[in-house]
């Protein structure tokens, strides 16, 4: 899921990642950047065994929560612009989580996400969405395209 969303919101910055395809910190940033807005999964439920307190609200102990970090990755006044595509922001993005429960594959997964558009701009080869839209699955954790009408097209140079 995470090489679809990236390739997905990459898609219309193909010109501008071209100008920096030997750079491999500019394609993390991309990479990371893309992930933040379309992240493969949206959240994830998790139990409060003893009370907790997070600003001005308290979790019964027993309680089962969900974190939301899709939200929070569109949060105004984590990320100014929060809908639009920057991957020179300093903020970093809960894509994956964090702390001592981070996602294990987050390596694995931003890896191949960065892998694979690394190779389509070293091979000249531009992601270009069909029509209007992707159609991404509805009512699900997983954020992720259902139809992804995408053509590859080779660049000349």
């Amino acid at each position: 899921m995470a090489v679809a969303n990236a390739v997905v919101v990459l898609a219309d910055w193909f010109e501008g990642l071209d100008g920096h395809r030997d750079d491999a910190n500019f394609l993390d940033r991309a990479v990371a950047e893309a992930l933040r807005l379309e992240p493969p999964l949206i959240g994830l439920s998790r139990y409060v065994f003893e009370e907790v307190r997070s600003g001005e609200v308290t979790f019964p102990a027993n309680s089962k929560v969900f974190l939301m970090w899709g939200a929070a990755n569109r949060d105004p006044a984590a990320y100014p612009e929060p809908d639009s595509f920057n991957p020179q922001r300093a903020t970093r993005s809960v894509t994956f989580g964090g702390g001592e429960h981070i996602c294990p594959g987050r390596f694995a997964g931003t890896m191949l996400a960065r892998a694979v558009i690394a190779t389509l701009l070293e091979m000249r080869v531009w992601p270009e969405v069909e029509g209007d839209h992707i159609v991404w699955r509805g009512n699900s954790l997983a954020n992720q395209p259902e139809h992804m009408p995408i053509t590859l097209s080779k660049r000349a140079g």
